[in-house]
């Protein structure tokens, strides 16, 4: 997270549940989809 936005401001504005606790989750399950697309093209399971 810190290469986003930086310890500072982390730590001025972080919480559970803050914006940028569920941006972090968002672009973690985003990922996860694309990884498992690339894992499904690469058995032949398109």
């Amino acid at each position: 997270m810190e290469l986003f936005w930086g310890a500072g401001r982390i730590a001025r504005e972080w919480e559970r549940g803050c914006w940028m606790d569920s941006r972090i989750k968002r672009r973690l399950r985003k990922a996860r989809e694309i990884m498992k697309g690339y894992r499904d093209i690469a058995a032949g399971c398109t």
